[in-house]
């Protein structure tokens, strides 16, 4: 899961299994929603470390901080369906071989009644 800029995601690890929180206005975060998705079972978590300041800089700035880490074990959900099957090249072969089969019964009965 990668959030993009200043964007926040809340997670709660309960009984080793980390969820995702739907943050709702005016309740406290132990309130908030959970069922937004389950996302296995944790495995080991990293939190967000600011930058310290080094001797050479006030306030270690031009310093980025480092990202919390979270790895969580995979749980497979519902099997995905099967694409692609057979592909589209016999149904076009198909469709072209009763064109010409078409194309050509018109023309032996143009030539048989022509002849008449």
């Amino acid at each position: 899961y990668v959030l993009e800029s200043n964007s926040k995601a809340y997670f709660k690890v309960s009984d080793g299994v980390l969820r995702m929180l739907t943050p709702e206005d005016g309740r406290p975060p132990e309130e908030w929603d959970d069922s937004a998705g389950t996302y296995g079972d944790l495995i080991s978590f990293s939190p967000a470390q600011e930058p310290e300041p080094d001797g050479e800089e006030e306030s270690g700035e031009g310093q980025s901080p480092v990202p919390a880490t979270v790895t969580v074990q995979n749980i497979p959900g519902t099997p995905l369906p099967a694409t692609g099957g057979i592909g589209s090249l016999p149904f076009t072969l198909l469709g072209g071989l009763l064109l010409l089969t078409g194309a050509a019964v018109l023309i032996h009965r143009r030539k048989t009644s022509s002849t008449r």
